[in-house]
């Protein structure tokens, strides 16, 4: 257990340097305006597609795998529909106390974790488990937030949305050739090798850039902070419980996969929501927005805090 422990943390503890190096070049504005927008670009449109490409083009597809994708996307349904519930149990005065309650920010900060934590060989496997949740994103949770914010649609429909995005092309095309076995035997000296080489170097620019830019955005107010933290306790509590009893029993007992596929369930789980709700709120509604931007980061710190000695414990 010690080592497990030594190992976690060492490669865990850079993730989170990088986060707060980021948060301390924010208070010299040490970027321009924009900026942190255009590495934000570089990492979803090319970082990300690369090294998910890279993570999958060594893979088969297993047909088991559609069994993790319906458990995704069934949890982030079910999620949403308990976030409904509890708001009224609670008497939460707020439109997006469900949409605070499901969703995880895997592009931004679950991968990066997760790859720190038990190397890029095994990211697959979260990529996997993230699948189901993708396709909830941008086939349910959007459309909704769209609909509640009274915006009005975008042209394209979602599912166009959904396989147009860059780390999911990156993902299919990975599964693709992984499945032909395209780059099987291919050495260093070959073409093709150079290639994969230069999506290697692409992908390696992922995790730096994308903590540098969460630590920079992250970002506190006074005012309704106290809600912002009740909603990532009640979060994180409903994550890890689900987490544990349903991915131990799915993962592990029922389809007999390995372990870290079980760790990446959870990974995801404790995730917070998602980064890009703000983009769907109107400017106007001041309360909301607060609310929002206080649940992410807080979300953000509890997730870092509770990962290591959760993984510690589960490895």
């Amino acid at each position: 257990m010690d080592g497990q422990y030594l190992v976690i943390t060492y490669n865990v503890l850079p993730v989170i340097f990088l986060i707060v190096g980021g948060r301390i070049l924010s208070y010299f504005d040490f970027f321009a305006a924009n900026t942190v927008e255009e590495l934000k670009k570089i990492v979803v449109n090319i970082g990300l597609p690369a090294l998910l490409f890279t993570a999958f083009s060594s893979v088969s597809f297993k047909p088991r795998y559609l069994a993790v994708f319906g458990l995704s996307f069934l949890v982030c349904v079910g999620f949403y529909y308990v976030g409904k519930g509890i708001g009224k149990l609670l008497g939460v005065k707020s439109r997006m106390f469900p949409f605070l309650m499901t969703g995880f920010e895997a592009g931004m900060l679950g991968y990066p974790i997760f790859q720190a934590t038990f190397g890029k060989g095994e990211l697959f496997k979260f990529s996997i488990v993230d699948f189901g949740h993708e396709v909830f994103v941008f086939l349910v949770f959007v459309p909704l937030i769209i609909k509640m914010s009274q915006k009005e649609r975008a042209e394209e429909s979602a599912i166009l949305m959904f396989l147009k995005s860059p780390p999911i092309i990156g993902i299919l095309f990975g599964l693709l050739f992984g499945s032909l076995g395209i780059f099987e035997g291919v050495s260093d000296g070959e073409f093709v090798g150079v290639i994969l080489t230069t999506l290697d170097y692409l992908g390696a620019l992922v995790v730096p850039l994308i903590c540098i830019v969460i630590g920079y955005e992250l970002d506190f107010n006074p005012s309704g902070l106290k809600k912002a933290v009740i909603t990532t306790a009640l979060r994180l509590t409903l994550a890890v419980i689900v987490g544990v009893l349903l991915g131990k029993f799915v993962f592990v007992d029922l389809l007999g996969f390995g372990r870290t596929f079980f760790l990446g369930f959870i990974t995801l789980l404790v995730l917070p929501p998602p980064f890009v709700i703000p983009v769907f709120l109107e400017p106007q509604d001041e309360e909301e927005n607060q609310f929002v931007l206080n649940t992410l980061s807080v979300h953000t710190i509890g997730t870092l805090i509770i990962y290591i000695p959760l993984m510690i414990l589960l490895v």
